[in-house]
């Protein structure tokens, strides 16, 4: 992101910070069936060494580049903060505080060698904690790659299959089996203004393996491809990108996961199955020649025999009688 770009994105942000609580109101309403709590955000400005980064879920988000970092670190030197950040209590520690928006402006503030920052508690459940972490972003920063997209969408709609049951036995080690309330699903792509078959697709790309994640997120590889992939167990996508992909990545085409797909229900050895199906794919195809005559030569028989399918039958029953059976 240029540096014009970026300051007149920190300039928006402060503008619309009203704006944006409603939104995150209205989407944890919608989404959780919950009110925002009768406790009002309290404005305070914090020791940076008290701040943790989010714990609540992995929501994908990824911090500034280098270059943009410093861009914001210099621009907050000149023009001071524009917006303040927005945390709430690390679970239950009054002195120590999870950072729900703002990772980006902490790293500048430390880059500046900043020792406080000013900060807005939050009173915030699990749920509001993921609401104000996800819609933040999702509504403010500009060019977000597919698979942040994705991870946000993720977090909402997993945390909504989750709520109210227990995390050790419902929303630990069985979070890969996504399977979203479909109203929900509805709910957040009407909220974000996207379709829902966006969001589904985006959440596809949550499961890909980080090489092929990068790759989609570089454009190196369509989205579509991406998704095909994400139906395939890690084990399988990481040996595509290292014998197909990174070989020659032409070959990584759609046509070929199709086939992989067909023909890899049985699998028992990964890498030695693999090997013979992608190699019977790149098998070379029989030439089919083409047989074709003259209509001409033929229409006195079509009118007697009445359609060019009945011909063929006649013709080939000739051939038979004189060659033999074949």
């Amino acid at each position: 992101m240029a540096k014009v770009d970026l300051q007149a994105a920190m300039k928006k942000r402060a503008t619309v910070t009203q704006a944006d609580d409603a939104f995150v109101d209205e989407v944890y309403e919608g989404v959780f069936g919950k009110s925002r709590p009768a406790q009002a955000g309290q404005k305070a400005t914090l020791p940076i060494v008290s701040l943790k980064p989010f714990m609540a879920a992995n929501i994908g988000f990824r911090p500034y580049s280098e270059e943009n970092l410093q861009i914001l670190a210099d621009d907050i030197k000149e023009n001071g903060l524009f917006e303040e950040i927005i945390v709430r209590e690390y679970y239950g520690k009054a002195d120590e505080y999870e950072i729900l928006s703002g990772h980006n402006r902490v790293a500048a503030c430390k880059l500046l060698g900043l020792e406080t920052i000013p900060a807005r508690i939050e009173v915030a459940d699990t749920e509001r904690a993921i609401t104000i972490a996800t819609v933040t972003n999702l509504q403010r920063r500009q060019g977000l790659l597919p698979s942040e997209r994705g991870w946000a969408y993720r977090a909402l709609l997993e945390t909504k299959k989750c709520q109210g049951k227990r995390a050790d036995l419902t929303c630990g080690e069985n979070r890969h089996k996504l399977n979203p309330d479909e109203k929900a699903r509805d709910k957040v792509a009407l909220y974000f203004g996207v379709t829902v078959y966006q969001v589904r697709k985006d959440i596809r790309l949550t499961y890909l393996t980080k090489e092929f994640s990068d790759l989609v997120d570089a454009k190196k590889i369509k989205q579509q491809t991406g998704v095909t992939l994400s139906y395939f167990e890690k084990d399988v996508q990481q040996w595509l990108y290292q014998e197909v992909y990174q070989t020659n990545p032409k070959d990584l085409t759609e046509g070929l996961l199709l086939f992989i797909k067909k023909f890899m229900h049985h699998a028992t050895n990964i890498p030695e199955d693999l090997h013979k199906v992608v190699a019977k794919y790149h098998k070379p195809k029989p030439e089919v020649k083409q047989i074709s005559f003259k209509r001409k030569k033929f229409e006195v028989y079509l009118e007697q025999i009445g359609d060019e399918k009945k011909l063929e039958e006649e013709f080939l029953a000739f051939l038979k009688q004189k060659y033999g059976e074949k």
